[in-house]
């Protein structure tokens, strides 16, 4: 499962001898890693452990590809969502604890003006700071307070925010690439 129109691009460019752009390569490989993690196993540890860990790291793989597509764009893509910043403000206030006191100075300065302004839809400080608790070592589905079912649903909701925002933003990039030639 690449992004949408990436094969088409890669094709176009195979059929030109060239290769596609590294940064839309590693974007589109990242995308598809984290689209593709269907499970983990983690001995010792609960079903819905191993449920919270799985969104978690799918997650962090994904941001990890939209930060590619954004280099390539040379511009920041959000991650929008009224209902979803509204409901991270009033009913994960453990998880905003533990994630503020998980990040450097300069994340906790970004999630603390996202979850202070009311007005603010953009989740990427935290879909920032959970990914740099979990490939930091310091991701814990009880101290994040996310290991309820709604924690879980949070969790599923905005990773389909991750994945329908970059194939937003990257398919026409790709039909243009393929118009275009390049």
């Amino acid at each position: 499962m690449f992004p949408s129109g990436y094969t088409k691009y890669a094709s176009s460019c195979k059929e030109k001898g060239e290769n596609p752009n590294v940064l839309l390569a590693r974007y589109a490989t990242r995308y598809k890693m984290a689209g593709q993690l269907n499970g983990i196993q983690l001995l010792a540890h609960s079903e819905s452990a191993e449920v919270l860990y799985l969104h978690a790291i799918r997650i962090s793989f994904a941001y990890s590809a939209l930060e590619s597509l954004e280099k390539y764009l040379k511009m920041k893509v959000s991650l929008k969502n009224i209902e979803l910043a509204s409901d991270l403000r009033r009913g994960y206030l453990k998880a905003n604890k533990f994630l503020l006191s998980q990040s450097d100075t300069k994340l906790r300065n970004s999630l603390e003006k996202f979850l202070g302004s009311k007005n603010d839809s953009d989740l990427k400080p935290f879909v920032v700071a959970l990914r740099h608790s979990m490939f930091h070592g310091q991701f814990n589905p009880s101290a994040s307070g996310l290991n309820s079912v709604s924690g879980i649903a949070l969790l599923n909701e905005i990773e389909k925010l991750l994945f329908t925002s970059m194939d937003k933003t990257s398919g026409p990039v790709f039909i243009d690439l393929c118009r275009l030639g390049s």
